[in-house]
């Protein structure tokens, strides 16, 4: 099956006499195996490291959002790596990870926010 995967991502700006508008839609063919296609999890995230769980998935679309109204969560490339994607309260995300790499890790700010995400993989 080809396609399985949609994208739609919308960004507007605007501020005194600037403003943007960039759109993208995607229909992405993304070869999957029946074992790894999707996955749709909450994480309720710590303020001590912890690996993102990704169940069999070792290569994917994660979207992701942080569902607290009041923490920032933060996502790590490895245990004790760089800090790569900042979620302030309500924010998204969307990335890729490579099957050669190991699991995110996540980390919150305070308090136990909630990760909702959902990873397509192939």
């Amino acid at each position: 099956m080809a396609n399985e995967l949609t994208i739609n991502l919308k960004v507007g700006y605007e501020s005194g006499n600037t403003s943007d508008l960039f759109e993208l839609a995607l229909n992405l063919a993304v070869s999957q195996s029946t074992a790894n296609s999707y996955m749709r999890r909450t994480q309720v995230i710590g303020a001590s490291e912890e690996a993102l769980v990704l169940g069999d998935f070792t290569s994917g679309f994660i979207a992701a959002v942080n569902r607290d109204a009041t923490q920032r969560i933060t996502i790590r490339d490895s245990t004790g790596g760089k800090n790569m994607i900042d979620m302030g309260p309500g924010e998204p995300c969307l990335f890729r990870i490579h099957g050669d790499s190991g699991a995110p890790f996540v980390i919150a700010d305070g308090g136990t926010p909630t990760l909702e995400y959902v990873i397509v993989g192939n």
